[in-house]
């Protein structure tokens, strides 16, 4: 059984005789993301918050607790094949380089199976480069691993971390650069519904589509993994025996361009991944914007931005409505210290009205007090003072006060 932010291996979202049952290896797991009730385990065995509350049931291994771990409980997929970090792409490219552009897109990985290309590591450790020759370079060594693909990269990648201690290379996989585990989202965040119109079909978004392609290359090749972890061992001392000879022989094997093709497939899927991600969270439609910067905001205002040619590049001209809307807070703390308006009438004739035309003059007393070089001190301790908040908490204190009286 699977752990809380356990491992996803299976598929299937539903298991069962009628498909009503969760698959507890799956992508909804209650056992790796959560319980779906309210302190709740799946079988029912925990029910109490007040003496179940954290306790992990012995017989359906689901935690029972709060059900919002299901939106923030992450999951994880352990790859059979390590891949490149699809926002750290930039970084390959510059060892890489632009006549090699091809070898970091899985879609052209079979174009580069016909080309010799090797990784050369500076002396140092502290360059690494991606050259067309096996022929020697000065101050530096060549790898003569031929660089097929995504794998046999990554191969020659390891081999400069772990042999030749290069500090550029082990940057690469200390910082997960190179990662062999993805994340899988919460489900809350990436729901799956049963269709209206057909049967025993699913809805769900996009991105499960993705985790799906990923786990099923992960069970086609887990018989690889240990059979790959235990052939690098070996061509790495192969290699490391002949490290001083400079020898002009580079390592063939009939299964590195295999490897390579299996790594091109899971670049693919952890590129669609990242990109679903992205889109959900970006874009008008995106998370941020729908949930957050589209609520309403308190001195907060939005206009468009017009290019003015005699502006200096780091200038720009705001409305005195917005500057009204946005320094709201310092206005009030302005009116009331400095022109001794009661805070009754600041509450009732401002923060509930809040019209620029209506203040126009006295905003503009307040915009030449706060923008003054010699009132800076002042304006200073208006900037640390949260006034609109103290205004209305002591606004309401009063009207309790008064109706306690009167009662």
């Amino acid at each position: 059984m699977n752990k809380l932010g356990g491992e996803v291996s299976s598929i299937k979202f539903f298991t069962g005789k009628f498909g009503n049952k969760i698959d507890e290896d799956g992508l909804l797991s209650e056992s790796i993301f959560g319980p779906i009730h309210d302190f709740r385990c799946k079988c029912g065995k925990l029910s109490l918050e007040s003496c179940d509350s954290g306790k992990v049931c012995d017989r359906c291994n689901v935690i029972c607790a709060s059900s919002d771990l299901r939106i923030k409980t992450f999951g994880k997929i352990t790859l059979v094949f390590p891949v490149i970090k699809p926002t750290k792409r930039k970084l390959f490219k510059k060892i890489v380089g632009k006549d090699h552009k091809h070898l970091l897109d899985p879609r052209k990985a079979d174009a580069l199976a016909v080309t010799s290309r090797y990784l050369s590591c500076s002396l140092d450790g502290l360059e690494l480069n991606v050259v067309d020759t096996l022929a020697q370079v000065p101050f530096n060594y060549i790898i003569p691993i031929r660089i097929t693909g995504i794998y046999s990269f990554i191969l020659a990648l390891k081999f400069a971390n772990e042999v030749l201690n290069s500090s550029a290379a082990k940057e690469l996989f200390d910082k997960k650069y190179i990662i062999d585990i993805i994340k899988v989202l919460p489900p809350d965040i990436r729901p799956v519904i049963k269709d209206p119109k057909k049967k025993n079909e699913y809805r769900y978004a996009e991105i499960n589509k993705h985790y799906i392609s990923l786990i099923n290359q992960n069970n086609l090749n887990l018989s690889s993994r240990d059979v790959a972890r235990a052939k690098e061992k070996d061509w790495f001392e192969r290699l490391k025996y002949n490290l001083d000879n400079n020898i002009d022989d580079e390592l063939v094997d009939p299964i590195i361009p295999e490897y390579d093709r299996a790594s091109a497939r899971y670049q693919y899927y952890v590129d669609l991944i990242y990109e679903s991600v992205f889109k959900n969270i970006s874009g008008k439609t995106g998370f941020i914007r729908s949930s957050i910067l589209g609520k309403t905001i308190e001195f907060s205002a939005r206009s468009v931005v017009i290019i003015d040619p005699s502006l200096e590049p780091y200038k720009i001209k705001v409305s005195r409505k917005i500057l009204y809307k946005l320094w709201f807070p310092y206005f009030l703390y302005y009116l009331a210290n400095y022109k001794d308006i009661d805070y009754n009438t600041l509450f009732d004739n401002y923060t509930q009205f809040e019209n620029y035309d209506s203040h126009k003059e006295i905003f503009s007393e307040f915009l030449n007090w706060f923008c003054s070089e010699q009132n800076q001190n002042m304006v200073n301790e208006c900037k640390e003072t949260p006034s609109v908040k103290i205004l209305i908490k002591k606004r309401q204190q009063e009207q309790e006060q008064k109706d306690d009286i009167f009662e």
